[in-house]
């Protein structure tokens, strides 16, 4: 109202974000689409909060990395750990190798870490998402097993689970969109919470 569609469209168009906005926003609004299912829903609102968090971690200087002869030099060392201790354990040595082809995810920064720090450098309200019996961050990272579960093994182990940690994901994902868009939470509609709301209730 007032122009605020208007106002959010110009935000967009000059954000330095915008290609990641534009795949968070599409897969964010199918998440929400009549049709396709709960599980369909899940993988389409994760993996645009995903984009989200890949994106910012991706061009992030205060980020903790390894530099690269460092994380050469550590990687060979954890190598070598690794086969000394299947000999010495006498483990097979296709076990050791599927070891060492893990190592690369100790480089990057986890998903559910990426999250946890934007949220809270970026000030994203997240204290309604989860039940304060729960908190945010075992909340998040209870949502993000869910999802690995279902990807991984296509298992869903509480169908009412998945559903409730969908709608805060959904609620996450677009309060990380506005506010890069840097739209005030004043401006935000007074009942976008209300299906957050019902989730939650103690």
């Amino acid at each position: 109202i007032d122009g605020g569609f208007k106002r959010l469209l110009d935000l967009f168009r000059q954000s330095q974000h915008r290609e990641m906005l534009r795949r968070a926003i599409s897969y964010e609004v199918a998440s929400r689409q009549v049709g396709g299912g709960l599980e369909t829903h899940y993988i389409l609102c994760h993996a645009g909060l995903e984009a989200i968090a890949n994106e910012l971690s991706g061009h992030d200087p205060t980020i903790p990395r390894y530099e690269s002869a460092q994380w050469k030099l550590l990687r060979r060392s954890l190598e070598g750990l690794i086969d000394s201790f299947g000999q010495t354990h006498g483990l097979q040595n296709s076990l050791i190798e599927y070891t060492k082809r893990k190592l690369p995810e100790l480089g990057r920064l986890a998903i559910a870490d990426s999250i946890l720090h934007y949220s809270n450098t970026l000030g994203i309200r997240v204290e309604d998402l989860w039940p304060s019996s729960i908190g945010f961050e075992k909340g998040l990272r209870t949502a993000l097993r869910i999802r690995n579960s279902l990807m991984h093994r296509a298992v869903i182990v509480d169908p009412v689970s998945m559903y409730e940690n969908l709608i805060r994901l959904q609620v996450l994902t677009e309060r990380f969109i506005l506010k890069l868009l840097g739209w005030p939470e004043g401006k935000v509609w007074i009942w976008s919470t209300q299906t957050l709301k019902r989730v939650n209730k103690e």
